[in-house]
């Protein structure tokens, strides 16, 4: 681990941000994914060892886990200290994307996401909320038990809201915690966008709005990013539905 090449927060130039801000003037910014600016450690372990091997050593070589992600997080508080510094308070959402779910539950138990991820999540997200940005959590897939958890390290915003997978229906979810936390995502792309009719689309927008617009605490869009499968007539359905939605 010590002889590994780890990257440094000063091989950045964190002035060209001044060029984008000033792009994006006047919209809401978010950190971008895949980026060491959207720092998810459980991604980054995946890129250097594998997911199965990352999976595998949250239970056989947990000390292995930890000592990568101590360098890991050494890098990401190091960066996103001097990305803060850059953005003084133009950064509406901190991104942290990685994924806990598969379509039926989580890919490891709530209690070794509170040992391994929850801490180390927690550190980054206080640091952004320090500086003016709200923790927008990514991940696909069936989280329903882990909800409690993100609340409890502070996410403000779970995207995707991922409709199809286990214990994600929207009337259960805003009935439990539409009070506490923004759903992002929720117009299914597993089957209604890619297969529906334009017609379909328009009822499951309402469906789908009836059931989490009410009080606030909801942004529409798709369940993932548009994928090639998906007819061009029903992304424009989506958001020809949502816009005359009545608020």
């Amino acid at each position: 681990m010590k002889d590994y090449p780890w990257p440094k927060a000063d091989w950045f130039d964190f002035s060209v941000m001044e060029e984008q801000f000033t792009r994006y003037a006047g919209y809401a910014v978010m950190t971008a994914p895949n980026c060491y600016c959207s720092p998810g450690v459980l991604t980054v372990i995946q890129d250097l060892f594998g997911m199965e091997k990352t999976l595998i050593d949250m239970y056989a070589n947990p000390d292995l886990w930890k000592e990568t992600a101590k360098y890991i997080m050494e890098f990401n508080l190091a960066f996103l200290t001097r990305y803060f510094e850059q953005a003084r308070g133009r950064i509406h959402f901190f991104r942290i994307g990685e994924d806990y779910g598969t379509q039926r539950g989580l890919l490891f138990s709530r209690e070794h996401y509170r040992e391994f991820l929850a801490p180390l999540n927690k550190e980054m997200a206080e640091l952004a909320k320090k500086n003016g940005a709200w923790y927008y959590q990514h991940s696909c897939g069936g989280i329903r038990d882990l909800i409690p958890d993100l609340l409890e390290i502070g996410v403000d915003v779970l995207d995707p809201l991922q409709v199809l997978a286990t214990g994600m229906d929207p009337e259960g979810l805003k009935r439990e915690f539409g009070g506490k936390l923004c759903f992002s995502g929720g117009v299914d792309e597993q089957e209604l966008l890619p297969h529906g009719t334009v017609e379909d689309v328009h009822e499951g927008v309402d469906r789908l709005l009836d059931a989490m617009a009410p009080g606030g605490g909801f942004i529409i869009g798709p369940t993932h990013n548009f994928q090639e499968d998906i007819p061009t007539e029903n992304i424009k359905a989506l958001y020809d539905a949502a816009g005359r939605w009545s608020y």
